[in-house]
């Protein structure tokens, strides 16, 4: 019964043309088969196991300069902050 469950639950997130997030997930699978996984990690590994990828990069050097700004940086741009 609990894979059968399982595999309705995938069926219904493959067929949404939008994003998931793990906590929607988690909630989901605790609504409908009363399994509450501790951590999203755990649901992550069953979306690696039934082929899901992530939809969105992950969050890495948000704050990075863009090539101007690099530029503008090493020439000693008026904008530029010099430590006292």
């Amino acid at each position: 019964m609990y894979p059968e469950m399982l595999s309705k639950i995938r069926r219904e997130l493959s067929e949404s043309p939008s994003g998931w997030k793990a906590t929607e997930i988690m909630e989901i699978i605790y609504k409908r088969i009363g399994v509450r996984y501790h951590h999203e990690v755990h649901v992550y590994t069953l979306l690696h196991k039934w082929g899901f990828r992530p939809k969105v990069p992950q969050r890495r050097f948000v704050n990075i300069a863009s090539k101007e700004e690099k530029e503008q940086f090493k020439k000693g741009g008026k904008n530029n902050l010099k430590h006292p």
